[in-house]
């Protein structure tokens, strides 16, 4: 239950995009802001666009990223390209389905320490209503996406949990239990895991 709001929020901002061809700043600013206060959790929300292959390769390019304040590494964003593996972006175009990506950079906040790592949540959008792959490899509009704290996640879910359980998380995928600091989350040894 944890995980509902990020994957409203998901959908939410996917609904804004699917009805509006040109969201601005302020306008994302708007719809983002009750998720963003209302569920700590979430460190941000932000959609890209796609630039088919002119010269080069195809790419997203990410337009926005609330909340701006404080955000310099999530501003400095705008306008580059996602930073994501090619084959998970071409994945998610061919299937038309949420994905994960772990390893996020996030910048630091007044209660975090710089340096750590997100989950981004995203779903690629389109320009009509594919119901092929051949479909929607080519209506691929653009791409929006929640980026979590792994730790505020965890914690929320711990508060909740009977003093004989306990939780860690590690990236399964990669190995890198390194790339999550927060104390206590890690799955280092049998005593907290």
């Amino acid at each position: 239950s944890q995980l509902q709001p990020p994957l409203h929020a998901l959908q939410a901002m996917r609904g804004l995009l699917s009805s509006s061809h040109h969201v601005s700043a302020d306008e994302l600013a708007r719809a983002a802001r009750p998720w963003l206060e209302g569920h700590p959790q979430l460190q941000a929300v932000g959609y890209g666009v796609w630039a088919p292959a002119g010269e080069g390769a195809a790419e997203m390019l990410i337009r926005h990223i609330e909340p701006r304040s404080g955000q310099q590494g999530a501003t400095a964003l705008d306008g580059t390209a996602w930073p994501a593996p090619p084959s998970l972006l071409d994945e998610a175009r061919r299937r038309g389905t949420p994905f994960v990506q772990a390893g996020t950079p996030l910048p630091a906040t007044d209660d975090d320490a710089a340096g750590t790592a997100g989950i981004t949540i995203g779903q690629v959008l389109y320009s009509g209503v594919p119901t092929t792959e051949a479909q929607r490899l080519e209506q691929t509009s653009g791409l929006v996406f929640v980026v979590l704290r792994p730790e505020r996640v965890l914690a929320t879910l711990r508060a909740s949990l009977p003093g004989y359980l306990a939780l860690c998380l590690s990236d399964a995928q990669q190995g890198r239990q390194a790339a999550l600091p927060a104390e206590g989350l890690l799955c280092d040894s049998p005593s907290n895991g």
